[in-house]
């Protein structure tokens, strides 16, 4: 009894195997030019099959589809290659810009020109070029056009405070207000807070950033300058042969200046 299931299921299995051979979509014969390299077999080639191509030749570009694999309807998928002498790069279309002039074709090193359209700018300042990536032409940046915004990094940076919070993407014609901590300043030592606006090239019209207050003194050596923050002190003391001529100690204030002259020796 389990020699004749065994004997059944083999029979039942080969039967599938036959009926799937039968409905086996091919696909037909690839023809390439003689200075194309065809890697895999185009001649048995069923659903699934993938046959790969290259150039023969160092010197030449493939221009069509790396790889081509067959579809359970027989058909390809890809376009037929050719070698070519020298690398081109075809016209891109670029979503949200234009490309300027009617050349479809560009050479190796050649630039593209290209604009973006009102409220968009180029993802890349670099000028994209034609270049050989492998076996393919490539635009080198990809030339592309992103939406104009101005960013804000969060969390806020030390000392600095931003209206609205938790937002750090702006449109152009949007405000930002910068509020600046205690020992903070922006614009200058006597302005705290100041209301920024994105431009349409994507800046800030004021840098939403808030520096320190500090004051500078350079009185060790020529070219060497020590800087101190809001609250903090220095003493000074001249050597036995020489007299003070100051105050011995000096804040710096708020407004980034010390509370008294810098004292000499005399």
């Amino acid at each position: 009894m389990k020699l004749s299931l065994t004997l059944l299921f083999l029979q039942l299995w080969g039967n599938m195997e036959l009926s799937l051979s039968q409905n086996a979509q091919h696909c037909p014969l690839i023809h390439v030019d003689s200075n194309v390299q065809l890697i895999g077999d185009p001649e048995r080639a069923n659903y699934g099959s993938v046959v790969r191509f290259r150039c023969k030749s160092s010197f030449e570009f493939l221009e069509g589809s790396a790889e081509m694999y067959c579809d359970e309807n027989g058909q390809w998928i890809g376009t037929e290659p050719k070698c070519t002498d020298g690398i081109k790069c075809r016209a891109p279309v670029i979503a949200n810009g234009v490309v300027l002039g009617d050349v479809q074709k560009y050479k190796e090193h050649q630039v593209l020109h290209y604009q973006c359209d009102p409220q968009y700018k180029r993802a890349e300042e670099r000028q994209s070029k034609c270049t050989k990536v492998g076996t393919k032409a490539e635009w080198s940046p990809t030339p592309a056009c992103e939406s104009i915004k101005c960013e804000v990094k969060l969390p806020a940076l030390e000392g600095t405070r931003y209206e609205p919070a938790f937002r750090n993407v702006f449109l152009p014609g949007d405000t930002l207000r910068v509020l600046c901590g205690e020992k903070h300043w922006i614009v200058d030592h006597q302005t705290t807070s100041a209301e920024t606006t994105c431009q349409s090239d994507g800046k800030w019209s004021i840098r939403p950033l808030c520096h320190d207050i500090t004051c500078k003194v350079g009185v060790l050596h020529p070219g060497l300058t020590v800087t101190v923050h809001v609250g903090e002190k220095l003493q000074f003391d001249c050597s036995s042969e020489f007299q003070l001529d100051g105050s011995k100690e000096i804040e710096c204030l708020p407004t980034g200046q010390w509370s008294a002259p810098i004292p000499t020796c005399l």
